[in-house]
């Protein structure tokens, strides 16, 4: 290029964070937490859930919050569709590393507290990937929670 001249180029920029930042539009709150990080090959685990409504004037349309699990825990289905039945929760569908759970409303300032069992299959040292809670119609306003990790001990004595 003689003269000063530019050249067009272009950039392409791929990355990965461990939990994306919270849109501060968002207008419900997620907590997840498992019962123990350490279990053995076999045995159930509980994840205690808490989904909250953060306006205290209005009610929310459908809420899915989307529950990443970590390598080497199954959830237990029938215990989900126990959720279902007790109109706990509205509907879930497991896909891939994640249980996602749909309320069909929330009222102001409701708290949805339930647990979801799991039961560890897989030794090893797992960490899932980041929970997240969305309104239905807004899904690209998120509150973002940080990844559950566990260690699976193997039943084998060696």
């Amino acid at each position: 290029m003689e003269n000063g001249g530019s050249v067009p180029y272009s950039i392409e920029i791929k990355y990965q964070s461990e939990k994306p930042n919270s849109h501060p539009a968002c207008q419900v709150h997620l907590e997840a937490k498992l019962s123990l990080t350490e279990v053995n090959e076999g045995e159930s685990d509980e994840i205690f859930v808490k989904m909250t409504n953060l306006n205290k004037e209005q009610g929310q349309p459908m809420t899915i919050a989307r529950i990443s699990l970590p390598g080497g825990l199954e959830p237990r289905y029938e215990q989900l569709s126990e959720l279902v039945s007790s109109n706990t929760i509205s509907f879930f569908e497991v896909n891939n590393r994640c249980v996602d759970i749909y309320l069909r409303s929330m009222s102001p300032a409701q708290q949805v507290l339930f647990k979801i069992d799991v039961i560890a299959t897989i030794p090893g040292k797992y960490v899932g990937s980041a929970s997240c809670i969305y309104l239905y119609y807004t899904d690209e306003e998120k509150n973002w929670i940080d990844p559950m990790s566990v260690q699976v001990r193997s039943s084998l004595k060696v």
